[in-house]
């Protein structure tokens, strides 16, 4: 059974409670920060807090982002954690030791995945978009109460429910992992998972997009030396590559890299020299105008007729909708977009994607332009994953 079908288990067991040995749950785990440690033991790391532009050197990696039963009282998906983040640690040191194998390239990958949605950041985003959508649908709380407001480690339940039943949907990215050699590290945040979209954000001018959309791209920094990028093939190619390496000496690179997580960070940016601080520090002043209060969007779409392709809805804006008009809500996630791209993966001259119309967009796959297909492309996915246990 993999770890994503362990934590649907862990999920469905809600409310079945088992108290944990140890109340102090990371929802960025040690087995990440701690190889961004400023000393051997993996201990301590330097860190800039955004809000008070406050750098504090040594701070114990014990209490850094994590929270009393963030996760909740079930020790269960504690344990599930632990084999995800042993997978992850394992493959990490593959990666440092040149032992690059398809095995390595999984672990990480879902760990990444996971990990985008376990945050503390990714919590409050998804509370506050089922927020805004009960404002949308119901702002008189006719229907749902105040009471009613899931607490947020049920949220970050189903947060992780949704990863394990659409992690299938990166299996056909590929993973590249950029050695850097400059002088200027990678950093990490509490928020480290980057999901983004080069080819959309500068040919299609978008930033509504999901998973199965043309030109994905996740990016993990996993040390200082090192960072995991996966990428549709489809739509980039890579320079310089020699197996599954990237290696650059080129700094604006790093920076390209590190302005991600500048840009998505929560609170906290963490790195393992202290002497880069102020240049952090510079391009956070520099770039704090791409930071977003929320990362996610929200459209109430008002019926406007058919036409050939079927019902066509327009979105009105400030404008109250016509009363007895049907409507939808549109609700999605927003990426960051930085300054300058990593400049070894470029956009192809002929990308190939697949298109049906608008409302689906660009996918990877042809069977993805339908609701149907992308449904089948998933359950023959987790069969398949199922029977390789």
């Amino acid at each position: 059974m993999s770890e994503g079908e362990n934590l649907i288990i862990i999920v469905a067991r809600l409310g079945k409670t088992i108290m944990p040995d140890n109340k102090n749950q990371h929802f960025v785990p040690k087995c990440h920060l701690s190889r961004f440690s400023n000393d051997e033991e993996g201990r301590s790391v330097n860190l800039l807090n955004i809000r008070s532009d406050r750098f504090i050197s040594n701070a114990p990696i014990k209490g850094q982002c994590s929270r009393d039963y963030f996760y909740g009282k079930d020790l269960g998906l504690e344990k599930a954690f632990q084999s995800l983040e042993g997978l992850y640690s394992q493959g990490v040191r593959d990666v440092i030791s040149g032992n690059i194998t398809q095995g390595t390239v999984a672990a990480i990958n879902k760990f990444s995945y996971y990990q985008f949605h376990r945050t503390e950041a990714a919590a409050k985003r998804m509370a506050a978009q089922l927020e805004n959508m009960v404002e949308a649908v119901d702002p008189l709380r006719l229907i749902f109460s105040n009471d009613r407001i899931l607490p947020q480690n049920v949220i970050i339940l189903q947060a992780l429910r949704l990863a394990a039943t659409s992690e299938m949907y990166l299996d056909d990215l590929r993973t590249i992992f950029v050695q850097n050699n400059s002088s200027t590290d990678f950093i990490t945040s509490d928020d480290p998972c980057i999901i983004t979209n080069r080819w959309l954000f500068q040919r299609h001018r978008t930033e509504n997009f999901g998973l199965m959309n043309s030109g994905l791209m996740m990016i993990l920094p996993l040390n200082p030396k090192y960072c995991m990028i996966s990428y549709d093939s489809q739509v980039y190619e890579t320079r310089d590559r020699i197996g599954g390496l990237i290696r650059t000496n080129d700094a604006r690179d790093i920076d390209a890299l590190n302005d991600l997580q500048i840009i998505k960070a929560s609170q906290n940016i963490y790195l393992s020299d202290h002497s880069q601080a102020d240049c952090i520090r510079d391009r956070l002043a520099r770039i704090s105008h791409l930071r977003r209060k929320s990362w996610y969007n929200i459209q109430v779409l008002t019926h406007d007729g058919n036409d050939d392709t079927g019902e066509r809805y327009v979105n009105l804006g400030d404008k109250v909708a016509r009363e007895g008009r049907k409507s939808l809500i549109v609700s999605g996630n927003l990426y960051p977009s930085p300054p300058n791209w990593f400049s070894k993966i470029k956009i192809r001259h002929k990308p190939i994607t697949h298109f049906k119309h608008v409302g689906v967009g660009h996918v990877r796959r042809k069977e993805w332009l339908t609701s149907s297909g992308a449904d089948s492309y998933r359950s023959f996915a987790l069969a398949a994953r199922t029977n390789r246990m």
